[in-house]
């Protein structure tokens, strides 16, 4: 697939478009094995490292057709993703999603702590996310974002809080699942679930 965009901000651009440049460029991703299972090797985690490992792929699992199996120690499987917790740089791709531990000290480690926003960035780079806009690393809104709706509100695979966004009126949160672009985008690579709430559900 290959989307040009303009690269001046786009009023009109619908979460589809936002979706095609997520995948327009991905980075080497995770291809699943059988009946679509990705083994996750997590024999270098914390304990809290694993906890929030396995509520990001929880996550990511019930919106896409994606089984994710965390395989045992002492496993001989091979492994598709390995999550790490390594130096002082968070990445992801190529079979691999590091989310250093200095993360843990900044932000702590509950599920609406930006520790684990991060685990689901890079889990989400890993599955063949980019971000929504030609930027890493140092970055502003004003300066770098090419989509005036590019937020958390849209994409956790987005560098700007929705407080940072000068075009939508919203206050910050962390998001702690996939968001609407992010469902569209990983639909098109790895296809979508079809049991997730296929039942009643009740909300409250």
């Amino acid at each position: 697939m290959s989307v040009i965009f303009n690269t001046r901000k786009n009023t009109s651009s619908s979460y589809d478009d936002i979706a095609d440049f997520l995948i327009q460029n991905p980075v080497l991703y995770i291809e699943p094995g059988a009946d679509n299972r990705v083994n996750v090797d997590v024999s270098g985690l914390t304990a809290a490292g694993v906890r929030l490992t396995e509520a990001a792929l929880d996550a990511w699992g019930s919106v896409s057709d994606i089984e994710f199996v965390l395989l045992e120690p002492d496993s001989q499987e091979q492994a598709q993703l390995t999550v790490t917790n390594q130096g002082d740089t968070a990445y992801g791709g190529n079979g691999l999603a590091n989310i250093p531990p200095k993360y843990y000290s900044l932000s702590g480690t509950t599920f609406d702590s930006f520790t684990f926003l991060v685990y689901l960035h890079e889990i989400g780079h890993a599955l063949g996310l980019f971000h929504p806009g030609p930027y890493s690393g140092t970055s502003t809104y004003l300066d770098d974002s090419i989509f005036l709706n590019d937020s958390y509100q849209l994409t956790v695979m987005s560098y700007w809080g929705q407080n940072i966004n000068t075009h939508i009126d919203a206050s910050y949160a962390s998001p702690v699942t996939p968001m609407l672009v992010d469902i569209i985008a990983l639909g098109d690579v790895h296809g979508l679930s079809t049991d997730t709430h296929a039942g009643d559900t009740v909300y409250g």
